[in-house]
Parts: C-alpha cells; structure tokens; sequence
C-alpha cells in the first residue's frame, strides 16, 4: 500500500511507498477510527486536543502505528478503516509543526502485456 500525508496548509503532498518507516507522527486522538484503542499509547493533552505519538510502518493493505512512549504498543489499520476520513495529525519537519492527514492510496492497475492479447480484441 502506498500512503500520503496531505498537508493542511500549502497543499503538499508527501507519498510514502510499502516497507517505509515514517518516525515521529502525532495523531489527534478524536480523529482515529473508534476501534482504535488510545489507552495503550498513553494521549496527552497538548493545546486543548489529545494525541498519541509513535511511527508508522507502511504495508501492502496496512499500516502500523508503533507508539513511542509505551513499547510493544502498535494497531494495525487496513486501508478501508481511513480511507474516507484519513488519519489527521502533524509531522515535524526542522522544528515546525506541519499539520495534515494521511490517507491509503488506490494501487495502479496493472497494464497488460502487448505480447498477451486477449483474443476478444
């Protein structure tokens, strides 16, 4: 699976392809499915919202949020749990806060081969 963090101001996109690793993401803990559980990454109150903060590790069909203040504290999200909502959280990049939302993207379909026509074309 690939994944994007759509930036909230500026309108950047950054894509993040299968087996990447992206350190040090906070997610607002009202914008994570209901199924996930927050108690386990240990949320703290930062500017009137809760967050949790760890890692994601990017599958194909998943991620994993790994937390960094509580070890062996990960969920696994398939696409279809924040593909419509995304993951709204922040990045830090050279000490600024970038705020955004992750979202799954759609795998490309795969072309067909020239050398293997269908006989029906």
């Amino acid at each position: 699976m690939t994944i994007e963090f759509r930036e909230a101001k500026g309108g950047r996109v950054r894509i993040h392809e299968d087996h990447k690793m992206i350190r040090d993401v906070h997610f607002y803990t009202e914008g994570l499915p209901v199924s996930f559980k927050t108690e386990e990454f240990a949320p703290v109150l930062v500017k009137n919202k809760y967050e949790i903060r760890g890692s994601i590790s990017v599958y194909p069909n998943m991620i994993s949020i790994d937390s960094l203040s509580r070890p062996y504290a990960n969920k696994v999200l398939h696409h279809v749990v924040f593909e419509k909502e995304g993951l709204p959280g922040y990045v830090m990049d050279k000490d600024e806060q970038v705020e955004g939302t992750y979202f799954p993207l759609k795998p490309k379909p795969k072309s067909r081969s020239k050398r293997h026509k269908s006989i029906f074309h």
